[in-house]
């Protein structure tokens, strides 16, 4: 069986580099700084398994909820790509995008990350 693939979108080098190390193992894990990175790179037609998104990317255009409807409406990824967005802080807007796209809100610090991915991976 073929390992699955997650797409990691974070600004933050150090959380982006935890999350990598916490994953690596069991997934075939791929990492960018930015929501534009990772349009970038699914409108090349690669495919993920999960793309898991920071929302607040301060220094940068697209935040993870843009990046979430922007992914969705455009039809950039198979039906069955999970999405999970990451924050410190949950609002309304994130809750309702989240329940609007289908994705899984983790809010941060995600603790175990490992088992927490693998939960939102077997979901149907």
């Amino acid at each position: 069986m073929s390992r699955k693939k997650i797409l990691i979108v974070e600004d933050e080098d150090d959380v982006r580099m935890t999350i990598v190390e916490a994953l690596e193992r069991p997934y075939d894990v791929f990492s960018v700084r930015s929501g534009e990175e990772a349009l970038a790179i699914l409108m090349r037609g690669r495919e993920f398994d999960l793309i898991l998104s920071d929302v607040d990317m301060l220094t940068l255009k697209i935040s993870g909820i843009e990046l979430l409807r922007l992914v969705r409406f455009n039809d950039l990824v198979p039906a069955k790509t999970k999405f999970a967005l990451m924050s410190g802080f949950v609002t309304e807007d994130i809750e309702s995008a989240c329940a609007e796209f289908k994705a899984t809100l983790l809010q941060k610090p995600i603790s175990p990350i490992l088992q927490t991915v693998a939960n939102i991976l077997e979901e149907n």
